[in-house]
């Protein structure tokens, strides 16, 4: 049986119907799944009314639940959880979700941001519809999507440039780059998949003293310090700039 849920984002938070569980897939040719008709009613739909007017039509042609048709994912879900930790299909996608097939449209006015199960970053647009199979956007779904963008948000790469990072991005990884104060050229690189996490993981694993120990034996040439503490200082100094990055990307997808 193909679980499948109905969800919309608005003003007020985040609303799904609940599961309905068999034949939530798409028309293959051979079997009339319901997925076609999810989504071609979600291209209509402008408001949370017209949504859950659809939801109940869509559960009395097929279903016949008698239980409560909607629920809050944030508020009666399994545990607190922030919009951020629920749109992260990375982790504890089947106590969140669980279901096949998840069928979204973004009724705000702002992207959405979400993370699917392979660490995919995508920003769903304003009005856009977004399809994902167990938490990840394959190409049957990117094909009935619209409105979707796969790759590190534009409001994400505001903040590392906000802070003097710049970001290059080469075939799924990202290479930060910024001058430390003593005036090393520091870059790393991370995958795009799963970014702001890459970045806490690797501020996390910086490790200062082993840094500065790298360029003791070439002080005082090639425009590296001379001074053993000056190298510890702009170590330290680099490490201060990973954690304000980490800290302000962190924040910036919990808005």
């Amino acid at each position: 049986m193909t679980r499948g849920q109905i969800v919309v984002f608005h003003g007020d938070g985040i609303t799904t119907s609940t599961e309905f569980n068999g034949d939530m897939y798409f028309p293959d040719g051979k079997w009339a799944g319901h997925g076609q008709q999810v989504v071609d009613a979600l291209k209509d739909i402008k408001t949370v009314d017209d949504y859950k007017q659809f939801v109940k039509a869509f559960n009395d042609e097929h279903f016949q639940y008698e239980e409560d048709l909607f629920y809050n994912p944030l508020v009666d879900g399994s545990g607190e959880l922030t919009e951020e930790k629920l749109l992260d299909m990375t982790e504890g996608y089947y106590d969140k979700w669980f279901s096949d097939y998840l069928y979204f449209k973004n009724l705000r006015d702002e992207d959405v941001h979400l993370v699917t199960m392979n660490g995919d970053m995508l920003t769903v647009e304003p009005n856009g519809i977004l399809v994902l199979n167990f938490g990840d956007y394959e190409p049957h779904c990117v094909e009935h999507s619209a409105g979707v963008k796969v790759g590190i948000p534009e409001k994400l790469i505001d903040i590392c440039e906000e802070l003097d990072w710049s970001v290059h991005i080469y075939d799924g990884d990202a290479e930060l780059e910024k001058y430390s104060p003593a005036g090393e050229d520091f870059i790393f690189t991370v995958p795009t998949a799963n970014f702001v996490k890459e970045v806490e993981e690797y501020a996390n694993d910086f490790d200062a003293d082993e840094h500065a120990e790298m360029w003791v034996e070439s002080r005082g040439t090639r425009g590296v310090p001379s001074s053993i503490r000056e190298l510890i200082n702009d170590a330290e100094a680099i490490q201060e700039m990973l954690d304000e990055l980490a800290e302000a990307l962190r924040k910036g997808v919990e808005k």
